[in-house]
């Protein structure tokens, strides 16, 4: 099983999430920097991302090349944004989640465990 990869633009809230999911048994990995999430799913230490971004234009600045590696990656994208959101159609693609702010952390524990029998298929 690989890893749980949470990145956050806002640190605070990245850990803050982090936390939320360590209470849960889950052993996330922070991650401060775009370059630090692609190098990790390049190198196929990551099998769930978890995206925390303010805004459709960080989201597509940020994701360029996280749209071009993740083939094997399951991205689980937090959005101010509804998830019929048009700005999003750029983004829809198999294994690529979406949930609206504010997330209920149970549907997120929730398919991320999906996610992982997945996995073990």
């Amino acid at each position: 099983m690989g890893e749980l990869l949470v990145y956050a633009r806002n640190d605070i809230a990245g850990k803050a999430l982090c936390q939320l999911l360590r209470m849960r048994d889950l052993k996330p990995i922070a991650l401060i920097g775009m370059e630090d999430l692609i190098e990790k799913i390049r190198f196929g230490l990551g099998d769930i991302v978890i995206l925390d971004l303010p805004s459709i234009a960080t989201m597509r600045e940020d994701l360029n090349d996280l749209l071009n590696i993740s083939s094997e990656t399951s991205v689980i994208m937090l959005t101010p944004y509804g998830t019929e959101d048009k700005e999003l159609e750029i983004f829809r693609r198999e294994g690529y989640y979406f949930f609206p702010k504010p997330i209920c952390i149970n549907d997120l524990i929730a398919l991320i465990g999906q996610l992982r029998e997945g996995e073990d298929n």
